[in-house]
Order: C-alpha cells, then sequence, then structure tokens
C-alpha cells in the first residue's frame, strides 16, 4: 500500500472564525476568510510544516516540504496536521457508528465501553463468578444473530456448548460485537425485546 493512500482528497476546518481547506496530496491550503490565514499557518507549524510563501495567492498557499526529511517522515507531518480536520470518510465513518444504538436508554453504544464490560465478564468466568450461562445471557442481549460471520457458521443465539470452552465462547461473542459495531448495525436490546427474542429461539 502507497504511504498517500491513506489520506482523503480534501480535509477541512468549519468553526466560527476558522474555516479552510486541505488538500495532502498537492499541499495546496484554501482560507476561507482574512482571519483564518493566522490560525491556518499556525496549525500547519504546530505540525513542523513548512509555509512556501512564493505560492501565497489571496487566502491560498501550498505547504512546502521541510528540506532534509524523509517521505515516511512527511507522511506523519501530515498526518498530524489532519488529526483534527473533517473529511468525507470521517464524517461518513461517524455517521455509521452512530447507528449502533442502545435501545433501552436511546444513547449510542460505545466500543471502548463494551470491550470493558467483555474484559470484566472474562475475569469474572476465570474467577468463578460467572458461569457460561452467564456468558449467553449477556451476549445474547445484543444482536449477534445479525452478525454475517455467524451466519455464515450457522449460528444464531449464544448457546451453552460443552463442547466450547468458556473463553471461546467470550472470544466468539466479542468479534460479533465487534463487527456489527463497525458496520453501524449494533442493538442492544430493551428487556422485553430480548425476552421476545429468546422466546424465539427456544
Amino acid at each position: 500500500m502507497n504511504k498517500w493512500d491513506k489520506f482523503e482528497h480534501k480535509y477541512w476546518r468549519e468553526e466560527s472564525g476558522w474555516q479552510f481547506e486541505f488538500f495532502p496530496l498537492t499541499g495546496k491550503v484554501v482560507c476561507k476568510t482574512d482571519g483564518s490565514l493566522i490560525k491556518t499557518v499556525h496549525h500547519f507549524g504546530t505540525c513542523s510544516l513548512d509555509i512556501d510563501w512564493t505560492t501565497f495567492k489571496g487566502r491560498t498557499f501550498s505547504i512546502k516540504v521541510p528540506e532534509g526529511i524523509s517521505e515516511s517522515e512527511l507522511v506523519k507531518r501530515i498526518s498530524c496536521s489532519v488529526k483534527e480536520l473533517l473529511s468525507e470518510g470521517k464524517l461518513s465513518k461517524q455517521a455509521i457508528l452512530s447507528n449502533n444504538f442502545n435501545n433501552a436508554t436511546g444513547k449510542p453504544l460505545d466500543i471502548f465501553q463494551l470491550r470493558k464490560y467483555v474484559s470484566g465478564l472474562r475475569k469474572d468466568v476465570r474467577e468463578g463468578r460467572k458461569r457460561r450461562q452467564d456468558i449467553c445471557n449477556f451476549f445474547n442481549k445484543y444482536n449477534i444473530e445479525d452478525d454475517d460471520e455467524r451466519k455464515r457458521l450457522g449460528a444464531n443465539i449464544m448457546k451453552v456448548l460443552k463442547t466450547k470452552s468458556s473463553s471461546t465462547m467470550i472470544d466468539e461473542g466479542k468479534g460479533a460485537l465487534e463487527r456489527l459495531y463497525k458496520q453501524g448495525r449494533l442493538i442492544k436490546l430493551t428487556n422485553d425485546e430480548y425476552k421476545e427474542k429468546m422466546l424465539k429461539y427456544e
């Protein structure tokens, strides 16, 4: 993979008093207002990127490749400069992730909190506070039956199987949660939805 393939065509910042667009593959910067110029120049300076002062034309200028740095270092500095900027890809990803929903609270799910819950479950099982049925109960409260990988393997809800270790069950459940989350399809069910679902699979 080319080092530059990671970058999108355009990044931008849209704040009151500070708006600009940056095209990393060409190094072009377009400021929307005169007041944005100083902030924008400072923004690139904090990432150790130089300004090509000879390219200034109105509110447009170009980034200058600092002398003596490697391509890898340049990519690193540009990555720094776009980290906090918006892009079509970032907005699309945010829209997808916001679709992961807790029906009980009406709020989006947090993947980091989910991972923490799974780690806690793994520890409780290892130390004997919870059993295999508790593992099933935990993961079945999410729509893991919608995971394409589980469907491919002919699985639906999680069931207690003596052929699988507790660790394997947790790994499989965690995998389903992670895949659904990345696709923006993960849902935590309400108690009533959970009961209805389990009756369906009895």
